[in-house]
């Protein structure tokens, strides 16, 4: 596993080297130091600089390495959202993840951890998967670690054939096989 072995940790990914991402990365470890009693760790996916840029905020950065699904993906700022899957790898028994743009607003954050206690959990989406199912919103969920589930990702994801126009969301969705009610 990776990352500091703790009971609870907020994560997000960044990837490029973009100066907005760096600052967006820094703004949400902030309001993590803020509005929660838990550390906060940054994915970062080849970028050197922003492992720089981040080190003057509270964020570990962990340094991971792309995952690309065996078709190409059109949009070039998505490229590398599949590397959102290495939080499955984590020490971490329990795991917040946020997209970069997301950020605590108070206090009440921290009862994520404690609403989930199945493998993962996060909202429903708009959107339908590609199998025409429900889809989970992945910009925020809550998961629970397993080295054997991050190696079960990345074996179905290699499997997979078709494109989606969310990528990893419809993968996730699909992978957990999520079924919900409306």
């Amino acid at each position: 596993c990776i990352g500091p072995a703790v009971p609870r940790l907020w994560v997000t990914l960044a990837f490029g080297d973009a100066y907005n991402t760096t600052q967006l990365v820094g703004l949400q470890s902030l309001s993590t130091q803020l509005h929660s009693q838990h550390k906060h760790a940054t994915l970062v996916v080849d970028s050197p600089s922003m492992e720089l840029s981040l080190a003057a905020y509270p964020t570990t950065v962990l340094r991971v390495g792309a995952i690309l699904p065996p078709w190409s993906i059109d949009r070039e700022h998505w490229a590398h959202v599949f590397a959102k899957l290495h939080m499955f790898r984590l020490c971490a028994k329990h795991v917040a993840f946020l997209d970069v743009d997301a950020f605590l607003m108070d206090s009440r954050a921290d009862r994520i951890f404690d609403l989930c206690n199945v493998t993962l959990c996060a909202v429903r989406d708009d959107f339908l998967t590609t199998t025409g199912d429900p889809m989970v919103n992945v910009g925020v969920m809550a998961v629970r670690p397993a080295l054997r589930l991050f190696d079960s990702t990345l074996e179905a994801l290699q499997r997979r054939s078709h494109k989606a126009l969310l990528p990893e969301q419809v993968f996730i969705s699909e992978f957990f096989n999520v079924s919900m009610r409306a």
